[in-house]
């Protein structure tokens, strides 16, 4: 899910909801000799929701509310708290959307869903269409297709007096209020007002010159960086490191004053109100007031939330989706305003048992998720809990927090660290592969490496390999078999004369041997992978000690 938002964030910030500024002044709408021109708009498809808005009496319309695309606190079902949810059938996995107590709102037939910011309103597509569906009565949209995907999102429905509307032969953008142009479509990049600003853009995208401007089309920031409006008058400047992914940006918060309000050291940054923000780094959240205060957890008890990869307010709720580097699970925990958690989804991947057979489990225990970093270990578990087992459960705890590194600068920040394990059974010895993915900020690719550890499920004990053979000389003679074995194909090996086996050398057991393994780049470039050798105990019977403790554990049954 985290790489879809990462992929579409870009859209989904520059859409947002059509937010009212305060009309106690009408725009500005030039005279025809001008560069403007004003008639009514026959050609913009600008994807009317299948629902009936009800009339709204314009006497007052000074005293109205400046959200006129938010719905009423009365429309808004105040107990409604929606979830987006998958289901997986026949290898095709398909979004809908439910409440927190399980009632299907809408149902999993969906390709893709995600929430519009700042708005009630979804996508959803289907490998046909996409639609916008209403968060109020929960109705769909006429489809549309891709060609008209953005300014469909932009004009969520009829309801906003500002829209953008796009000229089909220059394909540029300009906006129009109540029907009438403003001007002539000169943008490449606009998005919807909300609250009383947008964001507009010429150039291509990494050469683009970005703007925030006001209803009267006044200028009022111009940037080379990339803006987003969070609304209620606060904009992100975003620095953009051009990696694959938009979670390696920072934030510079702006409000419409041009005051900086926070600087450049969070990952992201959400408005909670005008009063408040929510920012996090890649260990924990922070509360701030608008002047850029840090708020204690005596002043706030949101004040102490973990780190988030997205943020939003749903009926008086934060929605807040936890940081995750294995992209796999995407946490999603709903606070109330006062800081009371009233739902969390489960992690799947959390205490997962593995059945080794023969009443041996191994359990999956997350021991770090942030933004970057993802640690998995495992423990052993065993209906009878033994001295054993703790003590073993103990070793494996120290040798995966010893190798959890917290970044100190920013390149270190910049890299995805994750730590995960598979495991078999061969008699009563465990191998347990522990793997690591690591990929460095402007890496070319990601590095990782295998560890193979060697576990006595009877006495708790680790083994190396020597402990299986007669003696460590042992080693000289593997070393020449698996020269052999490379000599096969010496076009795979860096030099393979240099090629040894020692006691740090990496193995795995089966019953019928010992395969020896190295990882990239240690005897061969890194499109070779993990260079493997199979060495049969059979060829190798007179260097195993078969009376060892290691090897009768390993063929017992």
């Amino acid at each position: 899910m985290k790489h879809i938002i990462s992929i579409l964030l870009g859209l989904v910030l520059l859409v947002g909801c059509s937010i009212e500024p305060d009309l106690t002044q009408e725009p500005l709408v030039e005279d025809s000799d001008t560069t403007s021109i004003v008639e009514p708009i026959e050609d913009i498809d600008a994807g009317k929701l299948n629902t009936e808005k009800s009339t709204q009496d314009t006497s007052n319309e000074n005293e109205k509310s400046v959200n006129e695309n938010e719905p009423s606190k009365e429309e808004v079902p105040a107990l409604v708290l929606p979830i987006i949810f998958s289901e997986t059938k026949d290898e095709l996995t398909q979004f809908g959307i439910k409440d927190i107590s399980g009632k299907i709102l809408i149902e999993p037939i969906y390709n893709y869903i995600h929430l519009i910011e700042h708005s009630y309103y979804y996508v959803a597509s289907t490998d046909d269409a996409s639609y916008i569906i209403s968060g109020i009565d929960w109705s769909l949209s006429e489809p549309f297709t891709y060609d008209s995907y953005d300014l469909n999102l932009a004009n969520l429905s009829q309801t906003g007096r500002y829209q953008v509307y796009q000229d089909p032969e220059t394909k540029l953008y300009g906006y129009m209020f109540e029907g009438q142009k403003l001007t002539v479509a000169s943008y490449d990049y606009a998005t919807a007002f909300k609250d009383g600003y947008a964001i507009v853009g010429n150039g291509e995208y990494y050469d683009r010159i970005y703007k925030v401007i006001n209803t009267d089309l006044q200028v009022i920031m111009e940037h080379d960086m990339r803006i987003i409006s969070y609304g209620h008058g606060y904009f992100g400047l975003i620095q953009d490191f051009e990696v694959y992914d938009d979670a390696y940006n920072k934030v510079l918060l702006y409000n419409a004053k041009g005051d900086l309000v926070i600087d450049q050291q969070f990952f992201e940054v959400d408005v909670i109100d005008e009063n408040l923000l929510l920012a996090a780094d890649h260990i924990k959240s922070y509360l701030i007031d608008k002047t850029g205060t840090f708020l204690s957890e005596s002043s706030n008890a949101l004040a102490t939330l973990p780190s988030y990869s997205e943020a939003y307010i749903i009926n008086k709720h934060l929605y807040l989706y936890l940081d995750n580097a294995s992209f796999t699970q995407s946490d999603l925990m709903i606070f109330n305003l006062d800081g009371e958690l009233v739902y969390q989804s489960k992690d799947e991947q959390a205490n997962s048992l593995t059945d080794l057979g023969d009443n041996y489990f191994v359990e999956s225990h997350i021991l770090e998720s942030t933004r970057f970093t993802h640690v998995t270990v495992p423990q052993l578990v065993q209906n009878d809990d033994t001295d054993v087992y703790t003590s073993t459960n103990e070793k494996l705890l120290a040798l995966y927090r010893d190798s959890i590194d917290q970044p100190q600068s920013i390149e270190e920040v910049y890299s995805t660290y994750e730590v995960t394990f598979d495991s078999f059974r061969t008699g009563h010895i465990l191998d347990l592969n522990v793997y690591t993915y690591w990929y460095g900020f402007g890496a070319a690719h990601p590095n990782h490496f295998q560890e193979t550890y060697h576990i006595d499920l009877m006495t708790g004990d680790m083994y190396k390999l020597h402990q299986m053979m007669t003696s460590e000389a042992a080693y000289t003679r593997l070393t020449d078999i698996i020269r052999a074995q490379a000599n096969e194909e010496p076009e795979r090996f860096f030099a393979i004369d240099e090629i040894i086996v020692d006691e740090n050398t990496q193995y795995m057991l089966d019953q019928e041997g010992i395969t020896l393994y190295y990882s990239p780049y240690e005897i061969a470039p890194y499109a070779a992978g993990y260079p493997s050798f199979h060495v049969s105990f059979e060829s190798i019977a007179n260097l195993i000690d078969q009376e060892s403790t290691y090897f009768q554990n390993m063929i017992k049954d």
